[in-house]
C-alpha cells in the first residue's frame, strides 16, 4: 500500500515537474504506464492531473484528457468518461478559447451524463453551454441553459 501511494506521488511530481518544461504529452504516458498502478488508479490520476494543470498548461490538460478518456473505454471503466468530456470542453472553451473544439466535447459530455443518469455532470454540462453561449454572444441560449 504505501509502495502504491509513493509511485502515485512520484508520479505526480515527475508529472508536474513535466508540465512545466512543456514535455511531450508522449513522455507522460511512458512515465504512467510504466508504473503498474491500477487501471482505476490511472484513470483517475490522469483525470485529477488534467483538472489541476488546466490553468498552467492547458494544451497538455487536453492532451492527457484524451489519454483518460482512451484508457477508460478501453478498460470499460466508464464512471469519469462523461467528467473528462466536460473538462475538455471547458478547457478547450475557457482556456484555449477554442469555441469550435469545445462543442463536440460538450455533446459528448451531455450525450454521456443523460445516459448513465449522473445529475450533477449533466448539471456541468448545462453550464457548459451556457459560459459557451454567453461567449459566443447568443444571450437568449445562455439564459436558457443557465436557468435549467
Amino acid at each position: 500500500m504505501r509502495l502504491r501511494l509513493l509511485i502515485i506521488l512520484l508520479s505526480f511530481l515527475s508529472l508536474q515537474a513535466c508540465a512545466s518544461s512543456n514535455t511531450s504529452v508522449k513522455a507522460y504516458e511512458i512515465l504512467l504506464l510504466k508504473k503498474e498502478l491500477p487501471e482505476v488508479q490511472l484513470i483517475n490520476f490522469l483525470a485529477d492531473t488534467t483538472w489541476s494543470i488546466r490553468e498552467r498548461n492547458p494544451e497538455l490538460a487536453i492532451e492527457l484528457g484524451k489519454a483518460a478518456i482512451k484508457k477508460s473505454i478501453e478498460s470499460n471503466i466508464k464512471i469519469r468518461v462523461p467528467e473528462l468530456y466536460n473538462y475538455g470542453g471547458a478547457i478547450d472553451l475557457n482556456y484555449l478559447h477554442d469555441f469550435n473544439n469545445s462543442v463536440p466535447y460538450f455533446e459528448k459530455g451531455y450525450e454521456l451524463s443523460v445516459a448513465s443518469n449522473d445529475s450533477i455532470q449533466l448539471g456541468y454540462a448545462y453550464n457548459n453551454w451556457a459560459d459557451l453561449y454567453y461567449k459566443t454572444n447568443n444571450l437568449a441560449l445562455a439564459i436558457k441553459y443557465d436557468t435549467l
